[in-house]
C-alpha cells in the first residue's frame, strides 16, 4: 500500500501542508484517535446532538476503512494510468493532463504541469501556467473547456513549454501517434 496523504493546512500562497502516513496501519491507529478524541470532546460537553446519520456515515467510513482499505474517489481507469507511470517512467518525468482530473500524483509519483485543485491560490508559479490554459476565465469549467478545445499541436507546444515529456488526453481525442499506454479511458503519449 502506498503512502496516505492528508491535507491538514489551508491554502495559501506558498504553503500546503501534508502528513504522509507510509504505513498504513499508522493510518489506522491515526483515524482511530481522532474518533476517540471526537468521541471525548462529545461526551465530555454532554453535547446532545441529534446527527445519527452523520455517526452513521462516521462508523460505515471507519468500517469500510479498517476492512476496506482506504477510501478512494478516483476512477479505477485514473488510477491504472497512474500506476503505469510510477512503473514505467522515470521519476523525474513531467506530465501533462486534464486540468479538471485531479489527484494524478498520488499513484503515479510523478510531477504535473497543473491540476485545478492544487493549482489556484497555490503558487503564483501555477496562476501562470493557469493562464496558458485559459488566459480569460479561471473557473475551472472554463479551464476545462478550453483545454478540451486545444488541438494536439496546442497541447504539445503547452506540454514543451514547461518540459512535460508525457501527455494524457481522453481515448476519444484521436491522435496520429501511438500511445505508450492505453485502457479504456485514457491514453498516454510520450513526447519525441
Amino acid at each position: 500500500m502506498g503512502p496516505v496523504l492528508i491535507w491538514t493546512g489551508k491554502v495559501s500562497p506558498n504553503a500546503l501542508k501534508y502528513v504522509v502516513f507510509a504505513d498504513y496501519k499508522i493510518y489506522l491507529r491515526f483515524q482511530l484517535l481522532a474518533l476517540l478524541l471526537a468521541l471525548g470532546i462529545i461526551y465530555k460537553n454532554k453535547i446532545k446532538l441529534k446527527l445519527y446519520p452523520v455517526y452513521a456515515l462516521l462508523f460505515v467510513a471507519i468500517a469500510r476503512s479498517l476492512f476496506g482499505g482506504p477510501f478512494s474517489v478516483q476512477d479505477k481507469y485514473w488510477k491504472d494510468v497512474q500506476m503505469w507511470a510510477r512503473e514505467n517512467t522515470p521519476k523525474e518525468a513531467l506530465f501533462l493532463t486534464p486540468p479538471e482530473v485531479d489527484g494524478f500524483r498520488v499513484y503515479s509519483q510523478r510531477a504535473i504541469v497543473f491540476d485545478w485543485k492544487a493549482g489556484p491560490g497555490v503558487d503564483t508559479v501555477w496562476w501562470h501556467r493557469l493562464k496558458d490554459f485559459n488566459p480569460e476565465s479561471y473557473t475551472c469549467d472554463a479551464v476545462a473547456e478550453s483545454y478540451r478545445k486545444m488541438s494536439w499541436e496546442q497541447k504539445t507546444a503547452l506540454a514543451k513549454k514547461y518540459g512535460a515529456t508525457y501527455i494524457v488526453i481522453p481515448c476519444v481525442e484521436k491522435v496520429a501517434q501511438k500511445p505508450v499506454y492505453k485502457n479504456k479511458k485514457w491514453a498516454v503519449y510520450q513526447l519525441r
